[in-house]
């Protein structure tokens, strides 16, 4: 799966101006993101159990004026992921704020997997 970004003509609710990111670890780090069921994203679980085998899933070409940080999944409260022998990257030609995993408040099983290319760390967990 390729996520290759919104086009900021067409869709100019889906950007943030003027947002200054952390670019370090803090307690508003995860809040950066706007972690809620409209985010961006290549995988969304809403609800449910996500299982994932032999997967890659790469968000190379993001646009860096999106102005949003981005994940590969997003993962919402009480919801569980599995996820097994993947391969996640992020954008290595913009240099946009990306991670793999964004889970809140789920359980997560994660074996054997491999992060590359992300600003904004590859798993955040809260």
């Amino acid at each position: 799966m390729l996520l290759t970004g919104p086009n900021k003509e067409l869709d100019m609710k889906s950007f943030h101006e003027d947002c200054e990111f952390d670019m370090h670890g803090s307690d508003n780090v995860i809040r950066e993101f706007y972690p809620d069921k409209d985010m961006y994203c290549i995988v969304m679980v809403k609800s449910g159990i996500l299982k994932m085998n032999h997967c890659i899933l790469s968000l190379d070409g993001m646009s860096k004026e999106t102005h949003k940080k981005v994940p590969c999944i997003a993962a919402l409260s009480h919801t569980n992921i599995e996820i097994f022998h993947s391969n996640f990257k992020g954008d290595t030609l913009a240099d946009s704020y990306t991670t793999g995993i964004l889970a809140i408040k789920c359980d997560i099983a994660i074996h054997e997997c491999s992060f590359a290319h992300f600003n904004s760390g590859a798993i955040m967990i809260h």
